[in-house]
């Protein structure tokens, strides 16, 4: 099923939530797949726990598990802004796990990055870690008259033997607040 048809899928299934993530947090989502074996939290800079099963999580790369999703604001409803982040830890020491994150929105056609994206690169390292300073975080954009359409949050993820880019499973609404 492609994203498009996604979309369209989970449109009737929308949950009230909120998150903060460029386009996809603090949003009102729709049940987003596999909750994380890492627990989400209403902290600023953790993965929101107000969108259900956020992070999305499970997706491989080498030996590696990604978690990606919508990061909780610091700054409060109703002005919280958008931010998506990414976390990657293997199962072996790898000579490099490069990440970079973006945030996406849908302008009724195709999926459209929205400002830039972060990079990060680690170096002899099984992973970014655990915990909130294990997530490589997009800026926090405010996406005025934005932020009423669906957001994905994207990454891709290498190592010394594989890349891969995975999105976040179901888009993100919010029709409500954020700057």
């Amino acid at each position: 099923m492609n994203i498009s048809n996604l979309v369209r899928a989970a449109a009737p299934r929308r949950l009230l939530a909120t998150a903060a993530s460029l386009g996809m947090a603090a949003l009102t989502a729709t049940a987003l797949i596999a909750p994380s074996a890492q627990a989400s939290s209403a902290t600023p800079g953790d993965f929101s726990s107000l969108i259900a099963g956020n992070p999305t999580a499970g997706w491989l790369v080498d030996d590696c598990y990604v978690e990606l999703g919508y990061i909780y604001d610091s700054v409060p409803y109703p002005n919280y802004r958008h931010i998506g982040g990414v976390r990657v830890n293997c199962n072996s020491r790898h000579s490099y796990i490069a990440a970079t994150v973006a945030m996406y929105y849908y302008n009724g056609s195709s999926w459209v990055q929205y400002g830039n994206g972060k990079y990060g690169i680690k170096y002899n390292v099984t992973g970014s870690g655990s915990g909130i300073s294990g997530i490589l975080e997009t800026p926090a954009y405010c996406a005025g008259a934005l932020r009423a359409d669906y957001w994905i949050v994207g990454a891709t993820v290498s190592t010394e033997r594989a890349s891969r880019t995975v999105y976040s499973q179901v888009p993100a609404h919010d029709p409500n607040a954020g700057c």
